[in-house]
């Protein structure tokens, strides 16, 4: 591989995670990478989540992802670099997915599925009141985009193992 095309790959990978953590410090107004933890006001519900390396990294591998398939889909795949940067970072954001649903599973037990919508409609029946948990929806919606992950995984890796130049070799003169 040339020197020039890894420096470019590098720099967009680099400038790719910078830019997310400026849309992160956007998003949460803080900085990021100086807090232990980050606070999120929804509606009337305030969340604490400490901040861990998977938690920083998802969104800047799912920014990577898209623009790697996007470049990847435009070259047809002949790029070994940008197929290796894809594949891995793929992979990464699969085993970041895997992670993000045992914390949701254990807040849904924690939770015991027992959310209801407040106020209750004084014209609905005490039958037809259903618990709601968003969080158990949360963790299904996860495992759909992890199969999905792992499809457009297994479907990069095979176009890449199609485009993949193999050495000259002579199967015909094998040794005697």
């Amino acid at each position: 591989m040339k020197p020039k095309r890894m420096v470019i790959e590098s720099i967009i990978v680099i400038s790719s995670f910078v830019l997310t953590a400026l849309l992160l410090n956007a998003l949460t107004g803080s900085p990021v990478f100086g807090k232990k933890t980050i606070d999120i006001n929804l509606h009337d519900t305030y969340f604490v989540i400490e901040l861990s390396l998977p938690l920083i990294l998802t969104p800047g591998l799912i920014f990577i992802t898209i623009i790697y398939l996007f470049r990847n889909t435009y070259a047809h795949f002949k790029n070994h670099l940008q197929n290796l940067v894809l594949l891995g970072s793929l992979f990464l954001l699969n085993l970041f997915t895997i992670q993000a649903i045992q914390p949701v599973t254990k807040v849904t037990a924690m939770l015991g599925g027992k959310w209801t919508v407040q106020p209750p409609l004084p014209n609905q029946a005490q039958s037809d009141k259903v618990p709601v948990s968003p969080v158990s929806e949360l963790a299904d919606i996860l495992f759909y985009v992890e199969i999905i992950l792992l499809l457009i995984l297994v479907a990069a890796a095979v176009l890449t193992g199609k485009n993949w130049k193999r050495k000259n070799r002579n199967v015909d003169a094998l040794p005697k």
